[in-house]
């Protein structure tokens, strides 16, 4: 029997081919409703030589997602919560939770990202607020955002 290739997805395809060998740089958490605006950010942090974690490419079909998602928290050094019009999601608000304890806990940068759609961050995620946050306006390749983004996720500021 002869091994098919499988297609990598459309955020791993180009000039920044997905690694799954290297380290992970950033746990990416976000409402489903927002997959492809953040498929595209991923495709950004890429040509950054930046490696996200997110769910659709690292979890192996036939396997089981809250495993892999449990063990990428427990290993991440920054997580980046992405919201949209939508909101959270109720497997994102798990993920949430999660990382502000490893936030309090070990100190790992939890960024939250707002989508172009988003508007401000939700009431509800009363924690989340207290963080400095990245906005995405207009488009997710707006260059100010994906540069505050990498400094959230490297801690280096590209500016200085």
């Amino acid at each position: 029997m002869q091994a098919t290739s499988i297609p990598l997805p459309r955020c791993a395809q180009g000039s920044a081919a997905l690694d799954q060998s290297r380290p992970f740089d950033v746990f990416v958490a976000y409402n489903s409703a927002d997959l492809t605006a953040v498929l595209d950010v991923c495709a950004a942090l890429r040509e950054q030589d930046i490696n996200p974690w997110i769910d659709v490419e690292r979890v192996r079909p036939g396997t089981w997602v809250q495993d892999a998602i449990e063990e990428a928290i427990s290993s991440t050094r920054t997580a980046a919560v992405f919201l949209g019009q939508c909101g959270a999601g109720r497997w994102q608000r798990l993920e949430i939770r999660a990382f502000v304890e490893r936030c309090a806990t070990d100190g790992i940068p939890l960024v939250p990202v707002l989508l172009p759609e988003a508007g401000e961050l939700p009431l509800e995620l009363l924690l989340l607020r207290q963080l400095n946050f990245v906005q995405f306006r207009g488009s997710v390749r707006d260059p100010e955002a994906l540069r505050r983004l990498r400094w959230g996720i490297t801690g280096v500021n590209p500016s200085v």
